[in-house]
């Protein structure tokens, strides 16, 4: 029997029998979707040392699951034109912008896989990839219980189908340790943390995005910066009420792909804002 994976239409009555599925990237602007991934510092934080490992490790195939609009793959590929790279969504706005993305830039080392199901493409075999990950995806999986099955069941069906040797890394953002889970509106650890998050997404994106020293240049990044603050904002609601971003506690995870099977190589932070990398190995 298989387990679920996200990404999936999967009914809408959500039981454990049968739970509602959601995209793996909830991102339906593809414009907006463009410039988040291109110049909000804090995705380029994670996005930045995910690539440092992959100059480390040196894998030959990669596959990307949820791919957003394909920057942190078209940025691989390029780097290094003789990864063969791999990239799996269900949405297929997302697919679009990636074939576009592609196409335009000239890229032959990137395939876009044609599954529409993430659940056959996992069931059909990871053993081609040295290499998989999730960028800011992990935490799209639904937890339509308490127990966080469908993030449970993703980790172990990933375990079983990849081959040995093979790594597979989560970069995304947790939830600070000392917070209350069944509390999340009322938490004051995850509030704070979402203060900074907006104030330091504010002011490293404004360096990101600025490309000049008029007056004109200075406004257009004052613009995206507060733009990015306020991203930030519209997320830490929808983390407390769980609507789309079901972030997890980075201990949780450990033990969970433990448990799985998977050795932990790497279990580092990348700010002091709640974004971090997880390097796992079977």
């Amino acid at each position: 029997m298989s387990r679920e994976i996200p990404g999936v239409p999967f009914g809408n009555k959500s039981t454990d029998e049968n739970p509602v599925r959601h995209p793996i990237n909830p991102h339906k602007d593809q414009e907006l979707q463009k410039r988040y991934l291109t110049h909000d510092s804090v995705y380029l934080c994670l996005q930045n040392n995910l690539i440092r490992l992959i100059k480390l490790i040196k894998p030959k195939t990669i596959l990307e699951l949820g791919f957003g609009g394909s920057q942190t793959a078209v940025k691989v590929a390029k780097k290094y034109p003789n990864i063969k790279i791999t990239i799996v969504n269900s949405d297929n706005g997302m697919k679009s912008l990636a074939n576009k993305e592609v196409q335009e830039r000239n890229i032959n080392n990137i395939t876009i896989s044609e599954y529409s199901d993430v659940t056959k493409f996992i069931e059909n075999g990871l053993s081609d990839y040295d290499f998989i990950y999730l960028l800011y995806n992990f935490h799209h999986i639904p937890d339509t219980t308490a127990r966080k099955k469908e993030k449970i069941d993703f980790l172990a069906d990933c375990y079983d189908n990849m081959k040995s040797g093979s790594y597979f890394c989560i970069a995304d953002d947790f939830l600070p340790e000392m917070c209350n889970e069944n509390e999340l509106k009322k938490d004051d650890s995850l509030e704070n943390l979402y203060d900074r998050r907006a104030e330091e997404t504010k002011t490293l994106t404004f360096w990101t995005y600025l490309n000049g020293v008029t007056h004109k240049d200075v406004r257009k990044a004052s613009e995206e910066a507060d733009n990015s603050k306020i991203r930030e904002k519209e997320s830490f609601v929808k983390v407390k009420t769980q609507d789309g971003e079901y972030l997890i506690k980075k201990s949780w995870l450990v033990k969970i792909a433990k448990d799985a099977g998977f050795e932990k190589i790497i279990d580092e932070d990348v700010n002091s804002i709640g974004d971090a990398i997880l390097l796992f190995k079977k």
